[in-house]
């Protein structure tokens, strides 16, 4: 907000004339904004004593020398406060000595003092969100376990079991968040409507939102900022799902990437933030162990090709050899007939699709790129996309996996990331 705007909204206040819609943001920002509320306060302090000294037919310079305007005020920031101030409507005293009319003005100051130190001291009223949920369902509080089906206050946290639900809403706006099976999330304190996505997935209807203060999702990855949408998030510890059925919503991470999701369209935040294309692929999502027989999971990313040499290198940050990495997803083949799969690894690697396993070289070996060696997969006309899982691990210091593929009319390549479409876990 610039100064100018402060001005503006200071002799509003002052004047009485701001509706209620404003008088609400003002509220939120003095909350939220602890530089914006004593700059505000400075103002409405300047405009009720310049409206006094001005009565007076006093001009800038002594304006100047009652240190109402920071001396640091350029000529033109101190007319425009001036004249703001000026602007004010005179109150209107009844007819008697100038004693009365200045008796009048200073109880004016004091009032509208005494409401300022209202609005700044009285903290902002948040909605609640109601809580409508299944039998077994938990609300903690930290007093301990809180009644289903009330209130949900700050740093509340809901706990759906395998097979129960729970829908927070909005009453007075008609926002709902649905939370599915398994899914853990948390109010935050604060002020507005934030909420903390610990695992699970949640559902959300939102009515237009204002840019003052929107609802806002955080998960281990990003932060979802609702417009005014309907859409679904999915999170746990290494990925964050987001999809838009209409309207918008802004997707961001603390390191400053942001994506602006619309309808129709999906994000994934796993390392960075991927925006899904809707009509081709982009690549397999990989989970990367540490240790050589997937297990212990370090983190998750999005692979847009299998095809590594990482040497003696690690193949991220923080994981060390011995290592494995499962890759999830679809294929898309071009074509409705037998293609051949070819994978040289070092160390072991199996590869399944539509859940058969058709290449199994699980073992200790060398990067051999064997023309001999593959596995075998028909494609049929009304199945050209079908699930993948491929597995592999490293064992010792060299580290490499490729997945290409062949067909009659398809020349062998390394499968490209058109082809390999990733999918929520």
């Amino acid at each position: 907000m610039s100064d100018d705007d402060v001005t503006a909204l200071a002799a509003a206040y002052v004047e009485g004339e701001l509706d209620p819609i404003s008088r609400s943001h003002l509220a939120e920002l003095v909350q939220r904004d602890p530089h914006q509320a004593a700059q505000l306060g400075e103002q409405l302090r300047t405009h009720l004593l310049l409206h006094a000294l001005l009565r007076r037919d006093a001009g800038k310079e002594a304006v100047r020398r009652a240190r109402l305007i920071p001396g640091s005020f350029t000529t033109a920031r101190v007319q425009r406060v001036v004249d703001s101030a000026r602007s004010l409507r005179p109150p209107r005293p009844r007819a008697g000595s100038r004693r009365v009319r200045w008796w009048l003005a200073a109880g004016a100051l004091a009032s509208a003092l005494a409401a300022l130190l209202v609005v700044l001291a009285l903290p902002l009223a948040a909605p609640l969100p109601l809580v409508s949920a299944d039998a077994g369902v938990r609300i903690v509080r930290a007093a301990g376990e809180a009644p289903l089906n009330g209130p949900l206050r700050a740093n509340d946290t809901v706990i759906t079991g395998a097979n129960q639900r729970a829908e927070l809403t909005y009453a007075s706006e008609g926002t709902r968040i649905a939370l599915e099976p398994s899914t853990q999330v948390q109010a935050l304190a604060g002020g507005g409507k934030r909420f903390r996505l610990d695992h699970g997935t949640v559902a959300v209807r939102a009515a237009p939102q204002p840019s003052g203060a929107p609802l806002v999702l955080h998960t281990a990855q990003a932060q979802a900022q609702v417009l005014g949408t309907a859409f679904t998030l999915s999170s746990d510890a290494f990925l964050t799902w987001l999809t838009v059925e209409h309207g918008s919503v802004r997707l961001s991470q603390p390191e400053g990437q942001e994506l602006l999701v619309g309808s129709g369209q999906r994000a994934l935040a796993a390392g960075g933030l991927t925006l899904i294309p809707r009509d081709r692929g982009c690549g397999l999502l990989g989970t990367y162990f540490r240790t050589n027989h997937l297990s212990e999971p370090a983190l998750v990313r999005l692979d847009p090709v299998i095809d590594f040499d990482w040497m003696c290198e690690e193949p991220a940050a923080g994981i060390a050899h011995p290592f494995s990495v499962r890759w999830s997803g679809f294929i898309e083949a071009r074509f409705a007939e037998t293609y051949r799969f070819y994978l040289p690894s070092d160390d072991g690697v199996r590869l399944w699709i539509d859940d058969r396993l058709v290449f199994d070289n699980w073992g200790i070996q060398s990067f051999i790129d064997n023309e001999r060696r593959y596995g075998v997969f028909t494609f049929a006309d009304d199945r050209l996309r079908v699930p993948l899982r491929l597995e592999y691990f490293e064992q010792f210091s060299l580290a490499a996996v490729r997945l290409s593929w062949a067909s009659p009319n398809q020349a062998r390549e390394v499968v490209p990331a058109s082809a390999l479409y990733p999918v929520k876990p």
